[in-house]
């Protein structure tokens, strides 16, 4: 559906899916972004829409601040945002997140089963849109990636940082000369319908979704209704 109207570039973030971590080095999200523009330098890419979820909120959040400050490498046309932490004193980190997170994540990402990273997965979805049995099985392959298990631990230094840096990024929200829209499944217990009055009134100018029963993955429990908020909001920037 995206592709029918927009060019698309879909990276893996570093230490994600298959981008290879050889030396296992934690990447940290300043990271993450200096290589989404590199990325667009090297493609040539002088001005993107962007849709970002999860981590990649923050990310975008980063690259938003860059803007701000007129050092960012390429023009930022519009962003809509999925679930995600966005306002960190709101996210609501999963048991397991938790763990990874503290002293002894790196032993406890060793020890994960499969079963028991699918049972928090499933803790995250809208009740009525659980995935099939195939579909947590692909889950579990990408939340793996080539780097395995170890990765986990690694990455989840990211809830760290959005409390390092939530004045910085919180506040990049704030540019009322930047469309934005919030495609929020409320049902998501870390970053669904609790964020929604909050990111109202911290960004007063971007326009807010509802998808009432959806959890933490919208553009897999409800990717027609994402789609149609996607395609609505550049139809109202082209208008």
């Amino acid at each position: 559906g995206l592709a029918k109207r927009f060019a698309l570039l879909l990276p893996d973030l570093m230490d994600y899916g298959y981008s290879q971590n050889l030396h296992k080095r934690t990447v940290s999200l300043m990271d993450q972004a200096d290589m989404l523009e590199e990325l667009l330098r090297r493609r040539q890419v002088k001005h993107a829409h962007i849709l970002a979820h999860d981590v990649g909120d923050t990310v975008a959040q980063e690259l938003l601040a860059r803007r701000a400050e007129g050092v960012l490498g390429f023009e930022i046309k519009s962003v809509v945002f999925l679930n995600g932490g966005m306002i960190p004193t709101l996210h609501r980190p999963r048991s397991m997140q938790k763990l990874l997170a503290g002293p002894f994540g790196p032993a406890i990402a060793q020890l994960t089963s499969k079963a028991k990273m699918l049972k928090g997965l499933k803790e995250v979805f809208g009740p009525n849109t659980q995935p099939a049995p195939s579909l947590y099985h692909c889950l579990w392959k990408a939340t793996l990636g080539v780097n395995g298990k170890g990765a986990l631990a690694r990455r989840i230094r990211y809830m760290a940082e959005r409390k390092q840096h939530a004045a910085r990024w919180v506040a990049a929200l704030n540019q009322p000369d930047l469309p934005m829209r919030l495609i929020n499944g409320t049902a998501d217990p870390v970053s669904g319908g609790h964020v929604l009055a909050e990111f109202a009134e911290k960004v007063p100018h971007a326009d807010i979704v509802r998808l009432e029963g959806i959890g933490h993955f919208p553009q897999m429990e409800a990717p027609g209704d994402v789609l149609k908020a996607f395609n609505a909001f550049h139809d109202a920037l082209a208008a």
